[in-house]
């Protein structure tokens, strides 16, 4: 399973809940996903 796997599988299953958080800011796991999402766009050719 990959990691993107994981994350997809978080937010399905747990998306308004926090996944992270770095002092004040958090992220829901919704927010997670959508952020992999678009940096996965940078990552793969197209």
């Amino acid at each position: 399973m990959l990691a993107v796997d994981l994350v997809r599988r978080g937010a399905a299953r747990f998306g308004p809940r926090t996944a992270v958080v770095d002092g004040a800011r958090r992220l829901t796991f919704s927010e997670v996903d959508q952020a992999s999402n678009r940096s996965g766009t940078f990552v793969l050719p197209y």
